[in-house]
């Protein structure tokens, strides 16, 4: 009979150990999948127009869906929103599954769920795909 033993490693992944070999596995999965649906009807995909912001310290945070305008957004701009470091929300999305596939699309971006309810009211934004930086809300990302 082998031996099992379980390790922590950081807050968000469980290592278990058998034999020689290492599983780590994503035990905050279970947490997110449960968070999902997320809806945010406030927000739909559209056309966001250019406006300043004043939000210092805030990086660059871009609000998305599982819809296709969204999918086809961060095809665009996977590599610009790594590059920048930037923290993705996924603020419409139906299941597990459809944030994966976003996921995969970018697979060195964080994307997480979370309703946009909060942020649509205070910056008066309806649409999506956008990029928020302290200076600017967009959905265009320069590429250099």
């Amino acid at each position: 009979m082998k031996k099992i033993m379980i390790i922590g490693i950081g807050i968000f992944f469980t290592g278990i150990t058998q034999g020689d070999a290492t599983l780590i596995i994503n035990v905050n999965a279970h947490a997110e999948a449960a968070m999902l649906p997320v809806s945010t009807p406030e927000m739909t995909p559209g056309i966001v127009s250019d406006r300043p912001l004043n939000l210092p310290g805030i990086g660059m945070l871009f609000l998305l869906g599982d819809d296709p305008t969204s999918v086809a957004w961060l095809t665009k701009n996977a590599l610009q929103l790594k590059r920048h470091r930037a923290e993705g929300l996924a603020v419409n999305i139906k299941d597990i599954d459809d944030l994966q596939a976003l996921r995969q699309l970018a697979p060195s971006v964080r994307i997480s769920p979370a309703s946009g309810s909060e942020l649509s009211r205070r910056l008066q934004l309806f649409h999506y795909p956008v990029v928020l930086t302290d200076k600017a809300l967009s959905q265009q990302l320069s590429h250099e």
